[in-house]
């Protein structure tokens, strides 16, 4: 998905500014479209792909004023008592799987960041335009929220080092706080230079105040369901709204600084889940798969197995040459200068053999795979140490060898939609697009792999049930589980999987299946069919 504001709410156009004055050229006019409103998703696994389709949308929105809101919640970090917890995941990407998560895809602080996305950064391509300078107008902004406005420390359950500060609604009211934003920004001794900016560089107004409708209340956890779609939109927003040529643009600044603030305590609040989210990011990039793991616990069984069946058979020692490898852990190794050996003598003899040899016994630990050692072994040793080149070797720069070119075969995974009662119609929604899709992502691929000189092309994409009947499944919880689950027809189904990949191992065969609304995993991840 693109990042930013959706296609389905762009502005329609800009109308063209002919030989006008210089001070109305800087408001140029535009043909405005209203947001889409509020998809509420209260089950990810049960709704139907064209809401899903729509949760997806609604989640890149929101990723798209993730940096506004850190720089919101950047000055109050620095208040007293407070803490910078929630600055590290507030990042595009974790918001999007926030958004997108089964537990809160249908909360109303995900709605409220949705609409916040459209008033920040969606209403008007002089949002987009001006995006940089609204990130530096609001770190201003709640500077003098930190410094001018009464402040209340918000605890988070077992996390003493997380607590942070924000304004004191119990103190003063909604519309008190906006009010004194607003005051502020009149005036040139305090917000005055930061509001000329924002209202002739983003077409922000000053005046209005809280008077209604959109945020929180002070007391609201913000972890609500919102109900129904319809009467989401009906109640969207605060009433005080700018008009651009007649049509509904953006709030005023005021009331915009108050929603940021409540939606930033209902994040903050919700910290527990960020962090998992982020744990998870962590665990899928850094960690070895389940499916890995359990290939290497086999692995070692098999390992365990073959030495004690080994240990009953004679050996003997014979002399090695001294390797070329100056690792410490195997330094050991070749100081013992042993290796083993079938022997064709008897038991006894192989007994005193090895008794005799006792200091030259080397022990393997079973519980480090080979993999293992030799990530320890490349990590703590410089690379210059463990190899020996070759006489007269040059080292060659990827772009002087001979371009290498990677064939990929997409299997994308398709399910019956059950939610509109019948099963003709195939989910995920605009799975035909996916040609467009694949071609944008390995054209990308292909511009951070230039450097080395090798090339990923697509070779097949594999998306019709007809012709591929196989990657068709009964229904979206069981596409949703696709990659995770432990069974017959699933992934990691060796039965399934060898019927379905093509021009394997010249070929990577990738499957497209599942979502992030699972909640079990955020990325990917590779394996080789055992």
């Amino acid at each position: 998905m693109n990042g930013g504001i959706s296609s389905s709410d762009h502005i329609l156009h800009r109308q063209p500014v002919h030989q006008q004055p210089y001070q109305q050229q800087q408001q140029p006019y535009y043909q405005h479209q209203q947001q889409r409103p509020f998809t509420s998703v209260p089950d990810p696994a049960s709704a139907s792909s064209a809401d899903v389709q729509k949760l997806y949308e609604q989640a890149n929105n929101v990723s798209a004023i993730a940096y506004l809101l850190l720089a919101s919640v950047d000055p109050l970090t620095q208040a007293l008592g407070s803490s910078n917890a929630l600055l590290p995941y507030l990042t595009p990407v974790i918001l999007r799987l926030y958004a997108s998560h089964p537990d809160r895809c249908a909360a109303t602080v995900t709605k409220e960041l949705y609409e916040l996305s459209w008033h920040l950064y969606g209403a008007s391509p002089v949002l987009k335009a001006c995006h940089y300078d609204l990130f530096q107008s609001l770190k201003v902004i709640f500077s003098w929220v930190r410094d001018n406005i009464a402040l209340k420390l918000q605890h988070i359950p077992d996390q003493p080092s997380a607590t942070a500060a924000w304004p004191d609604l119990d103190l003063m009211g909604l519309l008190d706080f906006s009010s004194a934003v607003s005051g502020a920004l009149s005036r040139t001794d305090t917000l005055g230079g930061t509001a000329a900016v924002l209202a002739a560089g983003c077409g922000f107004t000053m005046g209005g105040t809280f008077s209604g409708g959109g945020g929180f209340s002070s007391s609201s956890t913000g972890l609500g369901v919102v109900s129904s779609p319809s009467t989401a939109a009906a109640a969207a927003g605060p009433a005080t709204i700018v008009r651009v040529n007649d049509d509904a643009s953006v709030d005023s600044l005021p009331v915009l600084v108050t929603r940021i603030s409540q939606v930033l305590k209902q994040l903050h609040a919700d910290l527990p889940l960020l962090q998992t989210i982020a744990a998870q990011m962590y665990d899928s990039g850094w960690t070895t798969s389940q499916q890995q793991q359990q290939q290497q616990q086999q692995q070692r069984r098999h390992d365990a197995t073959a030495t004690a069946a080994a240990a009953t058979v004679p050996m003997e020692t014979t002399p090695k040459p001294r390797s070329t490898i100056n690792s410490p852990r195997r330094r050991g190794l070749d100081e013992k200068n042993v290796i083993f050996v079938q022997a064709s003598s008897s038991s006894a003899d192989a007994a005193d053999v090895i008794s005799g040899n006792q200091n030259e016994v080397v022990v393997i630990d079973e519980k480090i795979s080979n993999n293992d050692n030799r990530r320890v072994m490349q990590q703590s040793i410089a690379s210059g140490r463990i190899y020996s080149l070759p006489t007269g070797f040059n080292v060659t720069s990827p772009a002087a060898m001979p371009p290498l070119l990677v064939p990929l075969v997409f299997h994308v995974m398709l399910y019956k939609e059950s939610y509109s009662g019948s099963t003709n119609v195939i989910g995920p929604a605009d799975f035909g697009k996916a040609p467009v899709f694949l071609d944008r992502i390995v054209r990308q691929l292909n511009l951070m792999s230039m450097p080395t000189n090798i090339q990923f092309f697509i070779k097949e994409i594999r998306n019709n049930a007809t012709a591929y009947p196989r990657l068709l499944l009964p229904d979206r919880p069981t596409w949703l589980n696709f990659p995770f689950c432990k069974g017959s027809g699933c992934l990691s189904d060796n039965a399934l999987v060898s019927t379905v990949v093509t021009d394997w191992p010249r070929s990577i065969n990738i499957f497209v299946g599942s979502d992030t609304t699972t909640g079990n995993t955020v990325m990917g991840y590779a394996f080789v069919p055992a």
